[in-house]
C-alpha cells in the first residue's frame, strides 16, 4: 500500500474509532441502550509468599453489580451506525483500491468499532491519543498482513525462581516470579478462572514472550516451542496452565484445567540464564519446526522446496518425551514412555531382532559424545528396556525393587532429555537425516576416527545442559 494511502486509512480509521465511541457514550447517557444487570466478582491477591519452590496465595473476593451492554443492543448500535454513516464504506473503498480484500477487511473493522463503543460505554470515557494510535496501529498491520507486535503471558507450573530478578533468557523471551497483579480478575461469578486450584497453589513462575507473530497460529506455536525448550533445559513436568495474548493475535486468552499437578520441577536462578541463552540460540528454531509439524497439519517444504515429511523422527519423540513427563503414570509405564521416545530416534525404520542392544549400544555411542561413560550409560540402558519389555508384557515391578526403579527412570529420562537435544541440533529432524545419524552411530563402535569425527561435531554445534 502506498505510504500515503496508509496515512489517509490511518487518519479515517481514527476518525470512525472517535465517532463511534462518542455516539455510543451519547445514546448511554441518554438511557437508549438494553443494558442486563450481572453478579460479578473482583479477585486479588492479598498476600504471596514464595517459599521452598511454591507460591503461597491468599486470595480474597469483592461481589458486586454491575449494568452490561446486552450483546443484541450492542449489534443494533453499531448496525445503525453504519447506517447513519459512510466513513466505513469510503474506507472500504479505499482499501478495495489499494488491494485489500473488501469481505475480511470489512469484518475486521467492524469488530474493532465494536469494540471501541463497548469499551466507551463500560468505563464511561472517551478513548486516549494513545489507545487510538495503538487500535489503528494493530489494525493496519491486520489489514495488510504485517506482523503484530503481542505480549505473551503465561502462568507455569513445574519451575520455579530462586531470584526476586526477571530472567531474560532470550531477547524475546523472560521468566519472572508471580505478582499480586497477576491473580487479579473482575468478571461474572462463576466464570473467574483464579478460583483454579492451580493458580492458588501450583502456578509459579511467569513466561512472558513479546516478539512480531505473522500468523494467528504463530503465538501458540511460540509458546509451546519455549514450554518444550524448558521441558528439555532439565527434566521437568512443565506446563502452562493459562496464557494471553496482547493484543488478541490467533488467541486472546486460555484455560488448561485438565492440566496435572507437576511431579517434576526444578528451579531458576542466575546462574541459569547463560546455558539457557546458548540453548535458545541452537534449538528454539528446529523445536518449533517440529511442533508446527506435529501440530499444525499439513506438509513443509524444505529451503529447497522438497516436501518434508509430515511429522519426523523428533517431532514424534518429542510428543512421547512430553507423555512422559506430564502424565502422573507407574514408573514402569514412565520407563516406557522414555524407551518409547529413545526408540523413535536411534531404532531404524522397520528394524527387527536384538532391539535393546542396538538402542542401549548407539546410545552409549552418542551420549559418551557429551561426556556420559558408556558402559554406564549401556548398563542402565539394557535395565530400563529388561522393565519395558517385562511392564509391556505383563509383569509388575517388585516392592522391593520399586525404589531402584525410580531412580533408574530419573536417569532414563534423561538420557532421553539430552539425545533429543543431540538430535535437534544436529539436524537430524527428518528419517533420511535420522537413518544417516544412526549409521554413523554404528560405524563409530568399530572405527575411532568417525567416533572422533561425531564427537567434535557434537562439541562443536550443541549445547547439551
Amino acid at each position: 500500500m502506498r505510504a500515503d494511502a496508509q496515512s489517509e486509512v490511518r487518519e479515517k480509521l481514527e476518525e470512525l474509532c472517535s465517532l463511534v465511541a462518542q455516539e455510543a457514550m451519547q445514546r448511554d447517557v441518554n438511557g437508549l441502550l438494553a443494558k442486563d444487570s450481572e453478579l460479578w466478582e473482583k479477585l486479588t491477591a492479598d498476600r504471596i509468599v514464595h517459599f521452598n519452590g511454591h507460591a503461597i496465595v491468599k486470595p480474597s473476593r469483592c461481589h458486586f453489580n454491575r449494568l452490561v451492554w446486552h450483546s443484541d443492543s450492542r449489534k443494533a448500535f453499531l448496525r445503525d451506525f453504519l447506517k447513519e454513516h459512510t466513513e466505513l464504506a469510503q474506507l472500504l473503498l479505499l482499501l478495495e483500491q489499494e488491494g485489500v480484500e473488501r469481505k475480511p477487511a470489512s469484518a475486521l473493522i467492524e469488530r474493532l468499532l465494536d469494540d471501541t463503543a463497548n469499551k466507551a460505554v463500560d468505563s464511561g470515557a472517551m478513548p486516549t491519543q494513545i489507545e487510538l494510535n495503538e487500535a489503528t496501529d494493530t489494525m493496519m498491520r491486520r489489514l495488510l498482513k504485517e506482523p503484530i507486535t503481542a505480549l505473551v503471558k503465561a502462568y507455569m507450573i513445574g519451575l520455579w525462581l530462586e531470584t526476586e530478578d526477571v530472567l531474560q533468557v532470550d531477547p524475546r523471551v523472560s521468566f519472572r516470579r508471580i505478582e499480586a497483579a497477576d491473580y487479579e480478575s473482575v468478571g461474572p461469578v462463576g466464570r473467574s478462572q483464579l478460583v483454579d486450584e492451580f493458580l492458588q497453589h501450583y502456578v509459579t513462575a511467569i513466561l512472558e514472550i513479546r516478539a512480531p507473530f505473522p500468523r494467528g497460529c504463530q503465538p501458540q506455536i511460540a509458546l509451546n516451542t519455549v514450554v518444550d525448550l524448558m521441558r528439555l533445559y532439565k527434566v521437568g513436568s512443565i506446563s502452562c496452565v493459562r496464557c494471553s495474548t496482547t493484543p488478541m493475535v490467533g488467541f486472546g486468552a486460555c484455560v488448561f484445567p485438565r492440566v496435572p499437578p507437576p511431579h517434576l520441577t526444578y528451579p531458576l536462578g542466575q546462574d541459569d540464564i547463560q546455558p539457557l541463552q546458548q540453548l535458545f540460540r541452537r534449538t528454539q528454531e528446529p523445536l518449533g519446526e517440529c511442533y508446527k509439524r506435529l501440530e499444525g497439519g499439513g506438509v513443509s517444504l524444505s529451503q529447497d522446496g522438497t516436501v518434508l515429511d509430515e511429522k519426523g523422527p523428533v517431532a514424534i519423540a518429542m510428543a512421547r518425551y512430553r507423555e512422559a513427563l506430564l502424565n502422573v503414570a507407574s514408573v514402569e509405564q514412565r520407563i516406557v514412555n522414555a524407551t518409547s521416545c529413545l526408540e523413535a530416534l536411534l531404532l531404524k525404520s522397520n528394524e527387527r531382532g536384538a532391539l535393546k542392544r542396538s538402542l542401549s549400544q548407539r546410545l552409549a555411542v552418542l551420549l559418551s559424545c557429551v561426556g556420559e561413560q558408556p558402559h554406564v550409560v549401556m548398563e542402565r540402558s539394557s535395565k530400563a528396556y529388561r522393565i519395558r519389555s517385562n511392564y509391556v508384557h505383563g509383569e509388575a515391578i517388585r516392592k522391593s525393587d520399586e525404589k531402584a526403579a525410580k531412580d533408574l527412570a530419573g536417569l532414563f529420562f534423561d538420557y532421553a532429555r539430552k539425545t533429543l537435544l543431540l538430535f535437534l541440533q544436529l539436524g537430524a529432524l527428518e528419517t533420511a537425516a535420522k537413518e544417516t545419524l544412526v549409521e554413523q552411530l554404528d560405524d563409530a563402535m568399530i572405527d575411532s576416527a568417525i567416533k572422533k569425527k561425531l564427537e567434535e561435531k557434537c562439541v562443536e554445534h550443541t549445547a547439551v545442559t
